[in-house]
């Protein structure tokens, strides 16, 4: 115990004095708040650090709690276990060799023990960094700081000026080990954010960092002044409209919609941290400092080829590091942030914006200072206290804003409609009709046309002449087609967005209403185009619900539009296909099978299209060389045919190598897929759906043949971009993050393995149905990843689920349904029980057949494994030692041997000595 100097008994040499500490395999760097371990980084918190360090200053001695609550917290600890937690963060950092250096004293306090050895590394600035107006930049003798843009504790800005070229540049000083970790943060997000978007102009660019002697800094782009005190001049805030201030915070937003689509958080956004600068195009705006900001996905940074600096194990944790006016409620309260934390702050840097005050909070009447019902709504639903009720993303917000226009037209209109049917209302009420229901339907029938996307109500149309009836059905037509279609179709306007999904369903009941009974062909296209554009936005019982009505319409033309007809059938085809109902999938092919012989002319793109879906079908029921072979004659089908578009034409290269990853042809896949990745980069740019979908399938090549780190580059970076463009709930989008999972569960990663699967299940069931074949296909990925995560009988229950999801629509000799016997007999022998249900699932499996569920070359060793561990449950030991050799002969000859084959030795070892003797040659 020490002594009463409160700093800690025994001084070191003098106060100013910076040390750097050894003890084992461990270095504690003073100056720079920097613990290594066997020469690598760690990275930690500043608390666990600085607890590190007072135990360091005193070795041998017992600190105190109430020592360590005073130099550590201010005395002001935020939870009972802080301390605690803090300690045991740092023994997880020093590792199980210096961490038994750390003793606890149960109710007193902790000691270091053992050896320390000791450095004068420098002296601390009797101020915080001791700068001059006029210094050189201590490292860049050409530039002199010219003026403090801000200061906080120990650590300060400074804009500097070029002695020669006058060009000026922002650095960020840190005089501490502690504020040089936020430094390392925003320099480590900035590097993520430029490997995953490239060069943008709207963030504050990083040019140099220095971390390795005090005073620490990051050197950066200028960027023009902050919007708070830009926004104080004449000419600056007071001079923009209200349109102006809206699409102002939107460009805010949408870099950080773009930084959230590569999972990265800000935390700290706020006027001070935006740039502003005027140029001859206009003001250019920057998001700036992520000195605060926190990485979605931390295990990415490998993929890119970046160092964790300053990004702390417990990333998980909360944290209400930021300005206490920006943070959301539930960060205050105690909660992890996440996007919705930063769309908060959006919401209330609009609200200040419209109010013309960038110092305003969000108080109780804030309403009455925003005249615009809409941006009133809009700031409302960015900044709920409930997080819940929140708009789900800042592309949200950024949507809302982008259309604002647009929303006040239909407003309007529905106003005018409203107002309409009031008024016929009235109307009908003067006439004393008898029966009162009467105008309750007039109000509703007439709110109803108001609200029609164009424009028009069926007694305007009725009241003109019967020669122009035809000219205004083109018109509809074409602009449903040409524009609405064509926002709505992802392939086109590259973005899936549920509005688009939401106008879509609003527009189908127009076109009965309208067209049925008059106009046949119209209401045939209308009800196609709904129908493929519905297929795209991954919502495939509607599609097919649209093919019904445009099939019936289709048939009433005079003549049959046959083309169409069967182009209809094809589309319905493939979305019967994605909820399982095969049957009708493949009746709907035959009925376009017998339309396209009577076509006048023949269409040879149909007819690629009919096999492409046919190949599709065939390879969901597992019949991957059945598939393989439609595939290939679309593709010489396509080969010589004139006018087959290049996307149909990708689509085809890319099913081909789909095929052949599942036959074990990954070598040709690969290069199939590179040739194809490289023809859609030139010809639609790296960023477009087509080339990500093509990357996407390249990374899953790459992990089937085991290059996990080539094909985490490629999947990452792909996931963050297909899902900032088609959403969450989409297809391309669960899709792309399967292969995430795949590779999860090949690297280990069981828990993040099974909760993504998960996920990806139950996203799945919610757009196609639990009995979807790629639904029951993640609900075992799912199964799989828990129990060798350890969690058995939690696995057994999902696998269950799984074999009956399938067992209700494929026969029991199905590839998918003999994968799941095999998988739920493991699992029940792994639990040692039911050794007879798991030996009816073993009966009659085929190799080939399992073979098309997963293409592996050690299926009898698997196989023999589960037959010795039904044999040694049933009491035979003996004869299951000849099974349990084969598989371990399997397993050593197999340079990617089975999970479960690992546990051969082990089994084998287990077995009585007796038996091995009787056994041995």
């Amino acid at each position: 115990m020490r002594g009463a100097d409160p700093t800690g008994g025994p001084k070191p040499e003098s106060e100013s004095t910076l040390y750097r500490y050894r003890f084992g395999a461990a270095e504690f760097d003073e100056a720079r708040l920097e613990l290594r371990v066997g020469g690598a980084v760690v990275e930690l918190e500043p608390r666990p650090l600085q607890v590190l360090l007072q135990l360091l200053r005193h070795p041998d001695e017992l600190v105190t709690r109430e020592e360590l609550f005073d130099a550590v917290w201010g005395n002001r600890p935020t939870v009972d276990n802080v301390l605690a937690n803090a300690v045991a963060k740092l023994r997880k950092g020093l590792g199980d060799e210096a961490s038994e250096r750390i003793v606890t004293l149960p109710r007193l306090g902790y000691r270091l023990s053992g050896p320390l050895e000791r450095i004068a590394t420098g002296r601390r600035h009797a101020s915080q960094l001791d700068f001059s107006l006029g210094a050189h930049v201590p490292g860049r003798a050409n530039f002199r700081l010219e003026r403090q843009l801000g200061i906080s504790h120990h650590s300060e800005v400074w804009l500097a000026r070029h002695d020669k070229t006058k060009e000026v540049r922002v650095y960020k000083f840190a005089a501490d080990g502690e504020r040089l970790a936020t430094l390392k943060r925003e320099a480590t997000l900035y590097r993520v954010l430029r490997e995953t978007l490239g060069e943008r102009d709207d963030l504050a660019r990083i040019i140099d960092w220095n971390f390795q002697t005090p005073p620490f800094y990051l050197e950066c782009e200028y960027g023009g002044e902050n919007l708070q005190q830009w926004a104080a001049e004449p000419e600056g805030l007071p001079a923009l409209s209200q349109e102006e201030r809206v699409a102002l915070l939107l460009r805010i937003a949408l870099t950080v919609g773009a930084a959230h689509g590569v999972g990265v958080l800000h935390k700290d956004l706020k006027p001070a941290n935006v740039l502003v600068m005027s140029s001859p195009h206009g003001l250019k705006i920057r998001v700036a400092d992520f000195g605060s900001g926190h990485l979605l996905e931390p295990e990415r940074l490998e993929g890119l080829g970046i160092t964790a600096l300053g990004l702390t194990v417990a990333h998980g944790s909360s944290d209400t590091s930021g300005t206490a006016l920006y943070l959301a409620p539930e960060v205050l309260r105690g909660e992890v942030p996440n996007a919705q934390s930063d769309l908060y702050a959006l919401g209330l840097m609009l609200f200040q914006l419209l109010a013309g005050d960038l110092r305003r909070p969000l108080a109780p009447g804030w309403e009455q200072m925003i005249a615009d019902e809409l941006l009133r709504e809009d700031i409302a639903a960015a900044t709920d206290g409930d997080p819940k009720r929140r708009l789900g993303s800042v592309s949200e917000l950024c949507e809302r804003l982008r259309t604002l226009s647009q929303r006040r037209e239909e407003r309007a209109a529905l106003a005018s409609a409203a107002e309409r049917a009031r008024l016929d209302a009235e109307r009908l009420v003067r006439t004393r009709a008898r029966r009162p229901w009467i105008a309750a339907a007039a109000v509703t029938l007439l709110l109803g046309s108001g609200a029609s996307l164009w424009g028009f109500h069926r007694e305007s149309i009725a009241r003109r002449e019967a020669q122009r009836e035809a000219d205004i059905a083109t018109a509809v037509n074409r602009f449903m087609i040409d524009k609405f279609i064509a926002t709505a179709d992802p392939n086109i306007s590259g973005r899936g967005d549920v509005s688009v999904a939401e106008a879509v369903h609003a527009a189908i009941p127009g076109i009965d209403a309208e067209f049925a009974n008059r106009s046949p062909e119209i209401q045939a296209a209308l009800h196609l185009a709904m129908q493929k554009a519905l297929s795209q936005l991954s919502d495939p019982k509607a599609a097919v619900d649209e093919a019904r009505k445009a099939i019936l319409a289709f048939k009433k033309t005079d003549p049959v539009d046959l083309a169409h007809l069967a182009e209809s059938h094809i589309w319905m085809a493939n979305d019967l296909s994605r909820i399982g109902d095969y049957r009708a999938a493949a009746g709907a092919l035959d009925e376009a099978q017998q339309e396209l012989p009577r076509l006048a002319h023949p269409d040879p793109v149909l007819q690629v299209r009919l096999l492409e879906v046919r190949s599709m079908i065939a390879a969901d029921q597992m019949d991957v060389e059945g598939g393989y072979q439609l595939t290939l004659r679309a593709l010489r089908l396509a080969d010589s045919s004139p006018g087959v578009p290049a996307a149909l034409h990708d689509t085809l290269q890319f099913d081909t190598a789909d095929s052949q990853i599942m036959l074990g042809k990954t070598t040709e896949a690969e290069a199939t897929l590179r040739d194809l990745k490289a023809r859609q980069e030139k010809r639609l740019g790296p960023g477009s759906p087509q080339t990500l979908n093509t990357q996407v399938l390249l990374a899953n090549c790459l992990v089937a043949m085991h290059r996990y780190q080539e094909a985490e580059a490629l999947i990452v970076p792909a996931i963050a971009t297909v899902k900032a463009t088609w959403g969450d709930k989409s297809r391309r989008t669960i899709l792309a993050e399967s292969v995430l999972a795949n590779l999860r569960a090949l690297q280990s990663r069981f828990a993040e393995s099974a909760a993504l699967y998960s996920s990806l299940h139950a996203r799945m069931v919610e757009l196609y149905g639990a009995t979807n074949q790629t639904s029951i296909a993640f609900l075992e990925g799912a199964a799989v990843a828990t129990q060798y995560g350890g969690h058995v009988p939690e696995a057994e229950g999902m696998l269950r689920n799984a074999l009956g999801d399938a067992r209700a629509v494929l026969k029991e000799d199905n590839p998918q349904v003999e994968h799941l016997r095999y998988r739920l007999a493991a699992n029940l022998l792994e639990q040692r029980k039911g050794a007879d249900e798991a030996g009816r699932l073993l009966d009659q499996l085929s190799i080939p057949v399992l073979n098309a569920a997963e293409q592996r070359s050690d299926w009898d060793g698997r196989l023999a494994f589960q037959q010795a561990r039904l044999l040694i449950e049933s009491g035979q030991p003996a004869a299951a030692l000849p099974l349990l050799k084969k598989a371990d002969a399997v397993a050593r000859g197999n340079a990617s041997p089975d999970y479960d084959l690992k546990s051969v030795p082990a089994a084998l070892a287990a077995l009585p000595a007796a038996t091995s003797a009787r056994s041995a040659p």
